[in-house]
């Protein structure tokens, strides 16, 4: 079977999780665990069998990215990131870290706008997703590589793109 690659902040720790498709399968930190949704509760609010242990969880996702993990008692601020967002990221910031002036997100791949996030003149942190783009059949969701204003939105929801089309313009601060 084929795993999935995850890479993972928990409260500032990053670490490396593994799930195998189609089985209830976790690796994290070279440590498998077997888990097994009990019940869904409410929205966002699930029990689990983890390994024999029954936990309750609780997620609360937020505008940056960041998601707010609440089990048993205890809140965690993660960052779940798989290979392939990574890889994203990687291609819409390459070669902007040296860049002064305006940071501009690129079409990393063509394919069609889902989602547009961003609205000229807000103010968005690092990290903030900006476009989703379906390529492929799959949704990829492109972030902001820096902290800034967005000056200029290139593109409407439902519109095809090229690659390296700019997608959202950000003066940075």
């Amino acid at each position: 079977m084929q795993k999935t690659k995850y890479f993972v902040k928990v409260d500032g720790k990053e670490f490396n999780a593994e799930i195998e498709a189609n089985a209830n399968e976790i690796t994290i930190l070279n440590e498998l665990y077997q888990v097994e949704k009990i019940k869904e509760l409410a929205p966002g609010v699930a029990s689990f069998k983890v390994n024999d242990k029954i936990v309750t969880v609780e997620v609360k996702a937020s505008e940056n990215g960041i998601v707010k993990i609440i089990m048993d008692g205890f809140t965690f601020e993660t960052e779940v990131l798989d290979e392939r967002i990574l890889l994203l990221q990687s291609i819409s910031q390459k070669g902007q870290s040296t860049h002064r002036g305006n940071v501009k997100i690129k079409a990393p791949m063509p394919g069609l706008v889902v989602k547009v996030l961003a609205t000229e003149g807000d103010t968005i942190d690092k990290g903030t997703k900006v476009v989703i783009i379906e390529a492929m059949k799959m949704e990829n969701v492109l972030a902001s590589p820096a902290a800034g204003i967005v000056q200029k939105v290139y593109v409407n929801e439902g519109q095809t793109v090229e690659k390296d089309a700019i997608l959202v313009e950000i003066e940075p601060r």
